[in-house]
């Protein structure tokens, strides 16, 4: 078979690479931060945070002068993570009053600030406003009344975005769309309606200041983009003219692709996984659709999560077990969904071996994670349940059994590993720096990870500590 791990080049110089048979990020042998730290671990690069905020800045303002980028921080919201794009100049956008004071506290000012969200609290509304933050993304009309009543008990006028369904389907799982009526997100034509007679009633402390979308997460269509692109500058038009003196922006949302998928023997049959789409590829796409109808000086935001984080960390892996079962070899990791949680979600994210990275043979591995769960596998138990269950039932579907592979399975059955890997070696899950240290969990009494960050200059900082057994148990009372 084929070398399991298969370097990409970037234009600022390889980052992650093999030296003397150990897989290596900025230079750092990672077998030995492994043994140093313990695993689960996850490895965040300050170079690659750096260069992803850089190319995201200007792949938009080089169509746009007025582009201004807004991190999701739901994507990673450790505040040095924060900290290093608050130094790139990139602006924030929080989804809850706990991640709008983490923002505060990592220096953001409140006019870097926009808040996402469908259901605000009064109180979060309320840290929101006082002092007003760049916008509030409205979700509805009751939220929209909500926010007028929290910013006139306040004695204070909130800047608001109204959040509007493009229409936009497909491209990506149901679970991560968001710019159809199917999804929680979002108003109709009539209900913006409603939001603007609304503010127009309350001049006093509402103030429309955008108009914002969101189509959903790794989409990987440009046409998606483009229609998306052609709604906001309709509408957000419209609501220029009826708001001239207050109406200040569009937000695109985000969404945009990362590629997960490292070489073809080991890729899913998802397109959505493997692209050559990049942010300045929707750049090039919808700002100058946008700059023609609207003008150079309105301000164009955008939301990226996964494109600025996702490939700036891996996370570092454990093999403590192994089976063999009718010639298949099963490995078993110390690293399951309550680390990695979109594996759950049938994300797909490549695996290698730190410690012999430099080997050329291969084998394929059945992996799983440590959980007490049958959905803590690294492959689609539910997609191969579904296709077994069909050609059971109907064994003339076995000449269509490619077509429903395809459609049905995910993510790969098996993975590609080197041939000598075994329980002590350490395995890297590559491209976790988006969403997984935000979503780990304490279930099945495991202890959530640690983080460390590889500096610029080369040295390693712990930027999480691991749990310990008593955070398993500090908000808990003995009966």
């Amino acid at each position: 078979m084929t070398n399991a791990f298969h370097l990409r080049p970037f234009e600022d110089g390889d980052y992650i690479t093999v030296q003397d048979d150990h897989l290596c990020m900025d230079g750092v042998d990672l077998t030995e931060l492994a043994r140093e730290h313990g695993t689960p671990l996850f490895v965040y690069s300050e170079q690659r945070i750096r260069h992803n905020a850089r190319m995201l800045l200007a792949a938009f303002r080089e169509h746009h002068e007025a582009a201004r980028v807004c991190f999701a921080s739901k994507a990673c919201a450790n505040l040095t993570v924060l900290g290093i794009v608050n130094e790139e100049g990139v602006d924030l956008e929080v989804n809850s009053g706990g991640e709008l004071e983490k923002a505060r506290a990592a220096g953001f000012a409140s006019d870097r600030l926009v808040m996402n969200g469908v259901s605000k609290s009064r109180d979060e509304i309320a840290l929101a406003v006082d002092p007003p933050i760049k916008a509030i993304n409205v979700d509805s009309p009751f939220e929209l009344e909500r926010i007028a009543s929290v910013a006139s008990e306040l004695g204070t006028r909130a800047n608001v975005a109204l959040r509007g369904i493009p229409g936009v389907e497909g491209g990506s799982t149901a679970g991560i769309e968001t710019g159809s009526e199917r999804s929680k997100f979002g108003m109709t034509l009539a209900e913006i309606e409603q939001c603007l007679t609304l503010a127009e009633a309350n001049p006093d402390s509402i103030a429309v200041v955008g108009l914002h979308v969101h189509i959903g997460s790794q989409m990987t269509d440009l046409g998606l983009y483009a229609d998306a692109a052609r709604y906001v500058a309709e509408r957000g038009g419209a609501i220029q003219a009826r708001f001239p003196s207050d109406f200040r922006h569009i937000n695109i949302g985000g969404g945009f692709p990362k590629t997960y998928v490292k070489y073809n023997d080991q890729s899913p049959e998802i397109g959505y996984f493997h692209t050559t789409l990049t942010p300045a590829d929707v750049a090039a796409t919808v700002m100058p659709i946008l700059a023609d109808v609207l003008g150079r000086n309105i301000e164009i935001l955008t939301e990226p999560g996964r494109a600025m984080m996702s490939d700036a960390a891996l996370c570092l892996s454990t093999a403590e077990s192994k089976k063999e079962r009718d010639g298949t070899r099963w490995l078993y990791l110390d690293t399951g969904y309550s680390v990695i949680a979109e594996a759950a979600q049938g994300w797909y994210f490549h695996m290698t071996n730190v410690n012999r990275a430099g080997e050329e043979a291969t084998d394929r591995f059945r992996v799983v994670g440590p959980l007490c769960d049958s959905i803590d596998v690294y492959y689609d138990t539910e997609g191969e349940s579904k296709l077994s269950t069909l050609l059971q039932a109907e064994p003339a579907l076995a000449e269509h059994e490619a077509l429903l592979r395809k459609t049905l399975v995910r993510t790969p059955s098996h993975r590609e590993l080197q041939a000598s890997t075994g329980p002590g070696d350490v395995i890297a899950i590559l491209d976790t720096g988006a969403y997984q240290l935000e979503l780990a969990s304490h279930y099945c009494g495991r202890l959530r990870p640690a983080a460390v960050l590889i500096e610029k200059d080369g040295g390693v900082k712990t930027i999480r500590r691991r749990d310990t057994i008593a955070d398993l148990t500090q908000h808990e009372a003995v009966a």
